[in-house]
């Protein structure tokens, strides 16, 4: 009997830490799921401060910034996607298309994104650096 009662309990325990674990989930998927379309919304309107904003530590002289303004993003395709377990870091691998303005030559480049959970911000961010428009 008592080996039972132990058994409701840690089951009761259990179900309450998976509860408590799926409550706060939700929230940031959905914070990710706003990142990712501002995100890439910026890259199709060539909001650049706000793409640099996203990227954790991404320094950008204002010589590299200036140069910017000739590129013109036509395409931004997710290939693949994939949330890690723990729910706190996500992967995906993106195609980008675009142009100089100066040349109008369409490119095209892939970039492994790795965007993480950042408590402190309550936000999401992105580890991998800007991308090269060459």
């Amino acid at each position: 009997m008592r080996c039972m009662k132990q058994s409701v309990i840690y089951l009761g325990l259990l179900m309450g830490l998976l509860l408590a674990g799926c409550a706060s989930v939700p929230e940031e998927l959905d914070t990710l799921d706003t990142t990712l379309k501002n995100y890439e919304k910026a890259m199709l309107w060539s909001e650049y401060d706000y793409i640099l904003s996203s990227h954790k530590g991404q320094n950008m002289s204002p010589r590299q910034h200036e140069q910017l303004k000739s590129i013109k993003v036509t395409n931004y395709d997710v290939l693949r996607s994939k949330l890690m377990p723990g729910g706190k870091k996500f992967v995906q691998l993106i195609d980008i298309k675009y142009y100089n303005r100066s040349y109008g030559i369409v490119r095209s480049t892939r970039v492994d994104q790795e965007w993480v959970y950042e408590e402190a911000r309550q936000s999401w961010v992105l580890l991998t650096p800007f991308p090269v428009f060459e």
